[in-house]
């Protein structure tokens, strides 16, 4: 894994500014993070290259996605399984490769298969079912590679589950500087009430130095389990959450309550973001794709909304996936920036961060 390669941004910001930019936005501005790096054109997600990528094309924030492997281990990976972005079938010897666009294949789960020996010796694969030269990498060379190259970035850490974040806080606390540009983004229902914060063991141990910078994502999902209004509210007063995340699919839907709060007067967190749901198949580029069932005529969306993969299935659009009252009108809007901005979203996470940049004005 490369850990002394140089940086060379089109333009540095501070990484304390950008957080207090997240916080508490200028009037019109708006936030633009890469989704798992600047990825595509052969670059695999969640990769070395793709930060590089997304520091030199001037992006100030990216975000990455933590998983726990089954002795413990914390990588830097976005699926529930190794199919559809490692060599693991071809590792093992089999021929039955995973594809994400008919959901066959060899596809074992991240937290079933040990870091040392297997999941540390995987390739990554780019969107073309190439494999690439780069290894998974794991939350520590990561956090090193920040500090050899000093890299001037705002990572949000994806936390997928309540065990990877008791993982991923140990490994922060004790890399020097990493909880001065690693923001904590975890579910809030994995800790509902604020009050109750401090007791948490990450908490603690994530506090020895410093209170970690956290951003709770409220998913519709998880919503409905919770007073997810009172828990916002709560999570509002304290000075080292940066920003929420709000999962709301459309005008109207299920989490608009929590939108409305955050414009309000009474919310001394003015940020919010969400993910832009533009779709799971890269853009066609003439380069052969290996993955079996995929079809370069195929449309990337049907009826409006984009296709999503979903894990050992065919893929989904994003309005397929919706629950009742996520959207009123049965839409997911979140492909449509516009749309956000007028709600008073302030940030957002997208697989195309470059072009998003250009067509909102981010500078």
């Amino acid at each position: 894994m490369p850990i002394a390669v140089p940086i060379t941004p089109s333009r540095k910001r501070g990484v304390k500014q950008v957080i207090a930019r997240m916080r508490c936005p200028p009037p019109d501005s708006f936030l633009v993070a890469a989704h798992r790096g600047l990825r595509w054109r052969g670059v695999p997600d969640n990769s070395i290259e793709s930060i590089i990528k997304a520091s030199e094309a001037g992006l100030v924030c990216v975000e990455v996605d933590l998983r726990l492997t089954s002795d413990g281990h914390v990588v830097v990976f976005h699926d529930d399984c190794l199919g559809r972005s490692t060599n693991v079938a071809e590792h093992f010897g089999r021929t039955d490769l995973y594809s994400p666009f008919t959901g066959r294949g060899y596809n074992p789960r991240v937290e079933d298969l040990p870091w040392k020996g297997v999941v540390q010796k995987l390739k990554l694969k780019e969107e073309h079912g190439r494999i690439s030269e780069e290894g998974v990498l794991d939350l520590q060379g990561l956090l090193d590679f920040m500090g050899s190259t000093h890299l001037d970035m705002v990572v949000l850490l994806d936390l997928k589950d309540r065990a990877t974040l008791d993982a991923a806080v140990s490994i922060v606390a004790r890399s020097p500087g990493a909880e001065k540009c690693c923001l904590l983004k975890f579910d809030a229902s994995w800790c509902a009430d604020p009050d109750d914060l401090r007791d948490a063991a990450w908490y603690q141990i994530a506090s020895r130095d410093a209170e970690p910078l956290l951003v709770p994502v409220y998913r519709p999902e998880a919503c409905r389990k919770f007073d997810a209004l009172a828990s916002i509210k709560g999570y509002a007063q304290l000075p080292n959450v940066v920003s929420f995340e709000i999962g709301l699919r459309g005008p109207g839907g299920f989490l608009k309550v929590l939108v409305d709060f955050v414009r309000s007067g009474d919310c001394p967190v003015k940020g919010m973001g969400f993910f832009a749901s533009y779709g799971d198949f890269h853009p066609p580029d003439g380069e052969p794709v290996l993955f079996e069932g995929y079809d370069a005529k195929s449309p990337r969306s049907h009826a409006g909304s984009a296709l999503a993969f979903v894990e050992n299935n065919v893929p989904r659009t994003f309005d397929e996936l919706l629950l009742p009252g996520d959207s009123p009108d049965g839409h997911d809007h979140r492909a449509d920036i516009a749309v956000y901005r007028s709600m008073g979203y302030t940030w957002v996470i997208t697989d195309v961060p470059d072009v998003v940049s250009k067509e909102q004005g981010e500078e």
